[in-house]
């Protein structure tokens, strides 16, 4: 195991194409499709043009209780104590309407059977659907998983409206759970007066809620308002699974007993020392479990009390992705009560995970020496050569030239002695 204070600096910026792989969390299962959520899961409700509210409304939800609008900003009529972020065409806001292009997409995707278009005493089974024309429950649709807690529902419309009357109810059977059905709708969705809705609605256009009606799941309008009227929404995360065990007796009936859920706060900190202008928001964090991404995640950092996620116990491991925009930033990891990036979650524990970026000093460049010119080469004459006079012929030929030289003095001297007499 990994020690977690090893500090991991950024330097593969060449891998950066690749990390965008993972830059949206999905939802399958093993015959189902997979959605690309993106960042819309922290969102409980989100607008292309204005999200209005009348009466005591609530939001909350293990997935996130934020409510955002892009490309417009107008948010009216919520108490000052909802426990969501507004945001108003921020970044945040404008990331989750590029991921909602997509979740709309991959929603509309799968090949569908078709269906009444009355939804009113339909029993579903895991898979996808679609009808001839405009959705309506008029009554009570059930979607079964036939105890498969990952089975995945996808209703198209993807040229039309879904409608659902006042009163209606919508009901999840044998491990159905609201965050594994998914709804493409075209146009417009209207959501009747008390009625009852689960799953993830994506319309092209608008969505309206009746007085008193009660969602399971989010609401994300592309590029119409969305409008409320004290209404009850919960985005929660899936639920953790359940194992089942052999009962101590001699019928072999298993027994399906629940394991409670552990929770793990991701929470995302930077530390800008030298200038930076990092946020937290700049940053994307994913948790795994064998590997594979947890419901929600990836997702963009998020300061204290951070991302929330509840989970079955197991071990899980936090990781982020490069920011090639903030190259001098080194992350380091810390589990709050554990000594290991394994984050082990047992039944009931509340972890909080602490993933820091502390920007680094400026890179000092050494300045070199200067260059100092070479002087200019001095010029070599070289004269005629000697003779050899370590050879013996040369020193006989000197000494015969001294003596011819000597024989002439002394002629020249006796001649002058004759003469004188």
């Amino acid at each position: 195991m990994k020690n977690l204070n090893k500090i991991k600096v950024i330097t593969a910026l060449a891998a950066v194409p690749l990390i965008s792989l993972f830059f949206y969390p999905v939802a399958s299962s093993a015959a189902g499709p997979v959605i690309n959520q993106g960042t819309t899961t922290a969102y409980a409700v989100l607008a292309g043009s204005t999200i209005t509210n009348s009466g005591s409304t609530t939001i909350t939800g293990t997935a996130g209780s934020d409510i955002g609008v892009s490309p417009s900003s107008a948010i009216t009529g919520f108490p000052p104590g909802i426990s969501g972020t507004e945001h108003s065409n921020d970044a945040s806001a404008i990331a989750a309407k590029t991921a909602l292009v997509t979740a709309l997409s991959d929603t509309n995707a799968p090949s569908a059977t078709v269906i009444p278009a009355d939804l009113n005493s339909q029993v579903l089974h895991a898979g996808s659907y679609k009808t001839g024309s405009a959705f309506l429950n008029s009554g009570t649709v059930t979607f079964d998983a036939q105890n498969d807690p990952n089975a995945i529902f996808v209703m198209q419309s993807p040229s039309s409206t879904l409608t659902t009357s006042t009163s209606s109810t919508m009901v999840l059977a044998n491990g159905a759970q609201a965050c594994n059905v998914f709804w493409a709708i075209g146009s417009s969705a209207t959501l009747g007066a008390t009625s009852t809705f689960v799953g993830h609605l994506y319309a092209v256009a608008s969505i309206s809620l009746g007085t008193g009606a009660t969602v399971h799941g989010n609401l994300l309008a592309q590029t119409g308002a969305v409008t409320l009227l004290g209404n009850t929404i919960v985005n929660d995360n899936c639920a953790p699974a359940v194992i089942a065990t052999p009962t101590p007796s001699p019928t072999p009936t298993p027994v399906v007993t629940p394991v409670a859920p552990g929770t793990i706060h991701v929470v995302k900190t930077v530390v800008n020392g030298y200038g930076g202008t990092a946020t937290p928001a700049d940053f994307s964090l994913s948790l795994k479990h064998h590997g594979v991404d947890v419901l929600g995640s990836p997702d963009v950092g998020m300061a204290s009390p951070g991302r929330t996620y509840v989970l079955a116990p197991g071990t899980y491991v936090v990781g982020e992705a490069i920011n090639p925009t903030f190259p001098n930033y080194i992350s380091s990891f810390s589990v709050v009560g554990q000594t290991s990036n394994d984050i082990v979650l047992t039944s009931g524990a509340d972890l909080t995970v602490i993933e820091t970026n502390t920007q680094l000093a400026p890179l000092v460049v050494a300045t070199p020496p200067p260059v100092v010119a070479a002087p200019p080469p001095v010029p070599t004459v070289t004269g005629g050569k000697l003779p050899k006079t370590a050879s013996p012929w040369y020193n006989m030929l000197l000494l015969s030239v001294g003596l011819v030289m000597l024989g002439g003095v002394v002629a020249r001297f006796g001649k002058q002695l004759a003469i004188r007499k």
